[in-house]
């Protein structure tokens, strides 16, 4: 697995900006794509840099105090943790708030009956950017 998930998110954050543009618009896809493109990021960096393997992942969630979170909360709540840990608090903060924000644009345009535009794509895609910034910056993974 040491360059799927990695892949997978770069065919993502790919997609994302190709599906927000003309003259696809399709703007829902696009969000989902920009989210996944960093959740997978994410995940990627807790299984290889972290090697926290995928069973222990879901074991830990099911003891966790808070184990009414969702398997992304989760993951994403560890690799917080693990910023933290390396003394990256400014860099958690905002990688948690600009993540948390993501999701949020991405569970409206996956699940709810709202109209998503391009604005709110390009938020998305953005905000992709950002956290993608964020975690390269931090861990210097290999991105392509």
């Amino acid at each position: 697995m040491s360059t799927l998930l990695r892949d997978k998110a770069i065919r993502n954050f790919d997609a994302a900006r190709i599906l927000k543009e003309i003259p696809n618009h399709h703007h829902c896809s696009s969000v989902h794509c920009s989210y996944f493109s960093c959740f997978q990021v994410v995940k990627y960096i807790v299984i290889e840099i972290y090697k926290v393997d995928d069973n222990s992942i879901y074991n830990s969630r099911k003891v966790d105090p808070l184990g009414t979170r969702s398997v992304h909360e989760y993951i994403i709540e560890v690799l917080r943790r693990k910023l933290v840990e390396k003394k990256d608090i400014t860099e958690a903060s905002i990688f948690k708030n600009k993540i948390t924000e993501l999701k949020s644009l991405r569970t409206n345009s996956d699940y709810l009956a709202v109209s998503i535009d391009k604005t709110i794509s390009d938020k998305a895609y953005d905000l992709a950017i950002e956290i993608t910034g964020i975690l390269q910056k931090v861990y210097r993974y290999e991105s392509n």
